[in-house]
Parts: structure tokens; C-alpha cells; sequence
């Protein structure tokens, strides 16, 4: 069977870097299981909004799900907000993406099925020679629905931010 993505998808997708475009829309042919794209580009913003879900400001954990570790302001910094920096992420850069498996037509966060997502991701990056890396695979905390161009070379690119900041 092969896999489309939806508009919102698309959506989603826009201002995320061109490599990793390629990749994403190479990847829902490929792919053994279906996928949304449900986060892209941040701002700032957007990605404290998110590590507040699950810190405190002074960056404790609040016993909520862990999402992410980085608050959007580079390391020691302060914010506008008077919170001191934990590091800004790839998506603030447009470098990353976060995918949904949706095995049935509804999302699902069975980490069985980002094994296969995984699978399309890795090969279309291959053919598309755009190097990728996957959090399932390297972070500790295994964020299974994050998928980043390789930090190594994309890491050094200063791409602005297309949603203002």
C-alpha cells in the first residue's frame, strides 16, 4: 500500500528545511506504515510552551510526560520570561521533524510502529543522500516520533526562523 500526506501534513511541513522535506515526502512512499507530520518549525515560543508542559520554570521536572529538554533559549541565557536557557532546539531551526504513526488511520505512539517509519525514513534519506538521524536511536529518553537532519552538517547552518523570531 502506499501512503500520501494529508494537507495538514503539508502544512506542518512548510519551512522545514528543504532536505528534510525531501526526506519526509520520500518516506510516506516507502513506508510500511502510515505517518503524519505534527511538528515542524517552532519559535521560541512555541518550543518553551512545550518544555514548560513538563518542567517547572526554574527546570525541574514537574512530573508530567518528559517531552523535550530544551526550552528554546540558548544554555545559560535568560529569556524574555526570566528563565535561564537549556538550549534550543532543531526544530526552532527547522532541522527536525516530529512524525505520528498512524497504523489504522488514528495516531498511534506504539513504539513498534517508528521502528518501520524509521525503516522509510533511513532509506529515503539513503537515496536522497541527506543524512538523518533518529532519536529513537540515540536519546535516552527515546523519543520515538523525532526524526533531525544530521547535527554533525546541518548543525552549523543559520537558518532563519520563517515563523518570525
Amino acid at each position: 500500500m502506499t501512503f500520501a500526506l494529508g494537507k495538514r501534513s503539508e502544512q506542518v511541513l512548510a519551512g522545514v528545511h528543504p532536505d528534510m522535506q525531501r526526506v519526509v515526502r520520500a518516506a510516506i512512499l516507502l513506508t510500511k506504515i502510515d505517518f503524519a507530520v505534527i511538528h515542524g518549525l517552532r519559535t521560541r515560543q512555541e518550543q518553551l510552551d512545550i518544555w514548560l508542559t513538563c518542567h517547572h520554570g526554574n527546570g525541574h521536572p514537574n512530573g508530567r510526560p518528559w517531552k523535550t529538554n530544551f526550552n528554546g533559549t540558548e544554555k545559560g541565557q535568560k529569556n524574555p520570561e526570566g528563565i535561564v536557557g537549556t538550549g534550543v532546539s532543531n526544530h526552532q531551526g527547522g532541522l527536525a521533524v516530529d512524525l505520528a504513526a498512524r497504523p489504522d488511520g488514528a495516531l498511534s505512539w506504539d513504539e513498534k510502529h517508528y521502528y518501520f517509519i524509521d525503516d522509510a525514513m533511513q532509506e529515503a534519506a539513503r537515496v536522497l543522500n541527506i543524512p538523518i538521524t533518529w532519536s529513537g536511536s540515540w536519546l535516552r529518553d527515546k523519543e520515538f516520533c523525532h526524526w533531525e537532519l544530521d547535527r554533525k552538517i546541518y548543525g552549523k547552518e543559520k537558518l532563519h526562523n520563517l515563523k518570525g523570531e
